[in-house]
C-alpha cells in the first residue's frame, strides 16, 4: 500500500514538474535573444553594417571557440595527471603559463572584436557601443544591475 502510494506521488510531482518546464520554457520573455541582435537594435545599425557585424561576430565565434578547445585540451591533460608521479612539475607549470597565454590571447581577441565593431560604426554609434561596454563592464560577469543612472538609494549604515 505505502509503495503504491509513494509511486502515485512520484509521478505526481513529475506530471508538475513537466508542467511547470513547459509553462517556464514557452513564456515568449525567458527566451534569450542573441547578443548579436542586441548590438544590432542598440546601435540602430543599417542593413549593410549589421552584415559587416554578423560577419566580424562569426570570425570572432570561431578565434574564440579555438581558443577554448585549446584551453579544455591543456585543462584535461593537467587535471588528467594529477596521480602521475612522472608528470613533472615542469610539464606543469608549462601547461599553466600556456593556459594563461591563451586568456590573455583571449581577452585581446574580446578587445579587437569590439574595436573591430566600432570600425564599422558611426561616431555617434561608437559612442553608444563605449556607453554599453562601459555598463557591461561595471555589472562584472554575469551580474545583471540596474541601469545607469537608476542606483536606487544607498543601504541603510549600521551604526
Amino acid at each position: 500500500m505505502k509503495n503504491k502510494l509513494i509511486a502515485a506521488i512520484l509521478f505526481f510531482l513529475m506530471i508538475m514538474n513537466g508542467v511547470l518546464l513547459y509553462l517556464v520554457l514557452s513564456e515568449p520573455g525567458n527566451q534569450k535573444k542573441p547578443p548579436h541582435n542586441f548590438i544590432i537594435q542598440e546601435l540602430n545599425l543599417t542593413a549593410e553594417q549589421a552584415q559587416e557585424f554578423r560577419m566580424l561576430e562569426g570570425e570572432h565565434r570561431i578565434r574564440m571557440k579555438t581558443m577554448d578547445g585549446q584551453l579544455r585540451e591543456m585543462r584535461h591533460m593537467l587535471f588528467s595527471n594529477t596521480q602521475n608521479e612522472d608528470f613533472l612539475e615542469r610539464k606543469r607549470d608549462s601547461i599553466v603559463e600556456l593556459m594563461g597565454w591563451l586568456h590573455q590571447e583571449k581577452d585581446l581577441e574580446v578587445f579587437n572584436h569590439f574595436k573591430r565593431i566600432g570600425d564599422i560604426c558611426t561616431p555617434e554609434q561608437q559612442k553608444m557601443l563605449e556607453r554599453i561596454l562601459r555598463e557591461t563592464l561595471r555589472r562584472g560577469p554575469g551580474r545583471k544591475g540596474p541601469p545607469e543612472g537608476h542606483m536606487g538609494p544607498p543601504p541603510p549604515r549600521e551604526h
